[in-house]
């Protein structure tokens, strides 16, 4: 019934003869909160039909009811934890299993953070800046901790200045591959980064200034390798 009332109004748009169409910068985040499914059903009609970007939230005043987010189409999507299009931030809860090493057995993270974070702490111990023993107890820290905590012990790890200058040769590609198992974990927020069409994707603070410059692009590439995937796929069916 709701995807046949809404198709139908979609349908009442395309005969609209008018030159420009005006979309809320929400839609059911009110009484007319939806299940997931239908809230994730009625973004990508939105993206497919008219182009626009969307993400799915959860609606704040109905528990396990979900709305969608309108942005405007400026070309740019700026990604920040603390304000718009959290769902596809590095701080978003999205828990996968994963190895940060090919010498460290698999563990269970709750965000890319804390697989980044302690892909740097079984780094630094692998090049004996860390003791086992430390690293056991990064390992428990981190299992229950916040993004930010996640950050916060990552940062503060004693490795010696060769470490660090081996750890920027390789952490960007540490970065990429934490994304891509998490993107691969969560289809719902695959299909929310595709949504983005071929906006440009930054990572700033609310007042512009950067974050992390790597996560724009590496988002942009693992866009188009999905994509890429997907068309191949398609081609192979």
């Amino acid at each position: 019934m709701f995807k046949e009332a809404n198709e139908a109004m979609f349908d009442r748009l395309s005969s609209f003869n008018g030159d420009t169409i005006v979309f809320p910068a929400s839609a059911a985040m009110g009484k007319a909160a939806l299940p997931k499914r239908f809230a994730e059903w009625l973004a990508q009609e939105l993206y497919e039909r008219y182009g626009l970007f969307t993400v799915v939230k959860p609606n704040p005043k109905y528990t396990g009811k979900f709305g969608v987010y309108i942005y405007e189409n400026t070309g740019t999507i700026n990604v920040y934890s603390k304000a718009g299009n959290t769902n596809l931030s590095n701080f978003e809860a999205r828990p996968y299993r994963t190895q940060v090493s090919k010498t460290y057995p698999a563990v269970d993270v709750n965000h890319v953070e804390h697989a980044f974070q302690l892909a740097k702490a079984v780094f630094a111990n692998q090049h004996g800046d860390i003791s086992d023993y430390e690293l056991f107890t990064i390992q428990k820290g981190m299992q229950n901790a916040s993004p930010e905590e996640c950050r916060r012990i990552g940062r503060s790890l004693k490795m010696s200045a060769a470490t660090i200058a081996e750890w920027n040769k390789v952490s960007s590609k540490m970065l990429e591959a934490q994304m891509r198992r998490s993107f691969n974990a969560h289809p719902e927020v695959t299909a929310e980064l595709l949504r983005t069409g071929d906006a440009k994707i930054t990572h700033n603070y609310q007042n512009g200034n950067p974050i992390d410059e790597r996560f724009g692009p590496i988002l942009e590439k693992i866009r188009s390798d999905i994509r890429k995937e997907q068309e191949l796929d398609k081609n192979c069916n």
